[in-house]
């Protein structure tokens, strides 16, 4: 588990190091350490940073602000961390080269001035093109990471992305969604996966084959077989050939096929009794 940001700097507090006046959550530090503790005993890794990208203040709009890059637990007072530096995105991508499957969840320093999204950017032109050259599942979630990637043109270039925030870290961690547990109820309102026709596509606009949108469905049902496969084929674009267009999460894009499905049913029922009357 890689930490930035806000989330870092508590831990870091924690720890005991100095942050000046970076961003923190004081009422979270008693959390930091248990959660520290709980990592120690499951031997899961915990990275912090090992340098940031230091300024007085967030800059106004279209300010640029002398900088210093310092350790991030020796935080000069009256300086604010608001970007991970040089040695840090070096660590990340040593302790992610392995990885087959990378999970991004917000951004690592203050995106809203171009001067301290340079690590945000670096991680996102990283996961693109570890996805594009060996092929890992990259998953990009979070409203900030998500609009970034887009705007960008990066996020077709990912395995998937989703504006979801809370509601990815809850699915992602086995917790019950309301939506999936519908999608479970609702099974025997399905055909059988052979008798679908190509109209069950959502607006004939999925980016995968009708096959690949029918086991979204599948596995969000908890039907399917290949559980690693739900996220990687659940990518919708309105235009995919625009870089930078809307996507949806996967359990928005088996919302709509179930919604095409379900119309799809009634109508066959409607022309079988109109057959069976004449």
């Amino acid at each position: 588990i890689i930490l930035t940001g806000g989330v870092a700097n508590t831990f870091l507090k924690m720890k005991g190091g100095r942050i000046g006046n970076s961003l923190y959550e004081e009422e979270e530090v008693a959390a930091a350490k248990k959660l520290e503790a709980k990592c120690r005993k499951r031997r899961v890794q915990l990275i912090l940073p090992k340098d940031v990208v230091a300024a007085a203040h967030r800059p106004l709009e279209g300010q640029e602000l002398e900088t210093q890059i310092v350790p991030a637990d020796d935080v000069p007072a009256g300086l604010s961390a608001l970007d991970v530096g040089p040695q840090t995105l070096a660590q990340m991508e040593k302790e992610l080269a392995d990885c087959r499957t990378i999970v991004w969840y917000g951004p690592t320093g203050y995106i809203e001035s171009p001067q301290f999204a340079r690590g945000t950017m670096h991680t996102a032109e990283y996961l693109a093109h570890r996805t594009e050259e060996e092929g890992i599942t990259s998953i990009v979630v979070g409203t900030e990471a998500t609009q970034l990637c887009n705007k960008t043109g990066l996020g077709h270039r990912m395995a998937h992305v989703s504006m979801g925030d809370d509601a990815s870290i809850q699915y992602l961690s086995g917790q019950s969604m309301p939506g999936v547990e519908a999608l479970d109820q609702a099974w025997a309102c399905f055909a059988p996966w052979e008798a679908w026709d190509k109209d069950t596509a959502v607006d004939k606009k999925i980016e995968r084959t009708d096959k690949a949108a029918n086991t979204v469905v599948a596995i969000l049902a908890g039907k399917g077989k290949d559980k690693s496969k739900s996220l990687a084929t659940a990518r919708y674009s309105d235009d995919p050939d625009e870089e930078g267009g809307p996507t949806l999460g996967a359990q928005e894009v088996a919302a709509r096929l179930v919604q095409r499905l379900l119309r799809n049913k009634r109508a066959r029922k409607e022309q079988e009794k109109k057959d069976q009357k004449a």
